[in-house]
């Protein structure tokens, strides 16, 4: 006799791509124009975790275009991304449009990749400036937005499945930052062994390479290699294992 039950409403996030070299996809970009990719990826990663996205018309470098997108979006969404145009240079007015349309928080993570990340809000709607680079990206709102989706879904915090590799070359990190490294895993007689890939933050192919993710805490320098490591997996252990 239940004829009706409350459920929770997905999280809608609203993605603004932004940058006067930003194109939409096409066959044969002209030198110096960038396909704009980001929001797909970001949309994907976003229906994964059982939100819904609307991704925005691309917005050139001008502060007030992208402070009109962003307030458009802070009315028809319950989050916003806004891409690119989080760090210093003279054309990144991320920082200045969301205090404008609400607050910043916080300018600067102390993650890497990532670094230029900002996190803003206005009033009870989260507002988070991602940087261009499609690594910093990824790492971005899959550390600092998936945690928040999870609060909105109403569960607890995402469990990932781990395991412990020998590392087959030296890390070294930097002391400011907890890093994220992507790494490619593999079985050589009885151990599992971890291999560091490129650690750009606009080689987004290290991501589809990747088994793994191999995080350096603050303060520390690195691991030598050879050293057992905890690596948070990407792939299932049974290709892990045939590898």
């Amino acid at each position: 006799g239940v004829g009706e039950i409350k459920v929770i409403k997905r999280p809608v996030v609203g993605i603004i791509p932004t940058g006067d070299e930003i194109i939409p996809p096409c066959a044969s970009p002209e030198p110096g124009q960038i396909l704009e990719f980001n929001s797909a990826i970001f949309s994907s990663m976003l229906r994964a975790w059982g939100a819904e996205s609307i991704t925005y018309p691309i917005v050139p470098d001008k502060y007030d275009m992208i402070l009109e997108a962003l307030n458009k979006a802070l009315e028809e969404c319950d989050v916003v991304l806004l891409n690119a145009g989080s760090s210093a240079g003279r054309d990144d007015y991320s920082a200045k449009a969301i205090a404008q349309a609400g607050q910043v928080l916080y300018h600067g993570i102390a993650m890497k990749p990532g670094k230029p990340a900002i996190l803003g809000c206005k009033g009870n709607k989260p507002i988070l400036g991602v940087p261009g680079y499609p690594v910093s990206g990824i790492i971005v709102i899959e550390e600092l937005l998936r945690p928040l989706i999870d609060i909105c879904m109403g569960r607890g915090k995402a469990a990932y499945q781990t395991a412990e590799a020998v590392l087959t070359r030296p890390v070294v990190s930097g002391l400011k930052y907890q890093e994220f490294v992507r790494v490619r895993l593999g079985r050589v007689g009885d151990k599992l062994t971890a291999s560091p890939l490129n650690r750009g933050s606009g080689v987004v192919s290290s991501f589809m390479k990747a088994d793994g993710i191999l995080e350096v805490p603050q303060g520390l320098e690195g691991y030598e290699a050879g050293a057992e490591v905890n690596v948070r997996l990407l792939s299932p252990v049974d290709k892990l294992e045939n590898t």
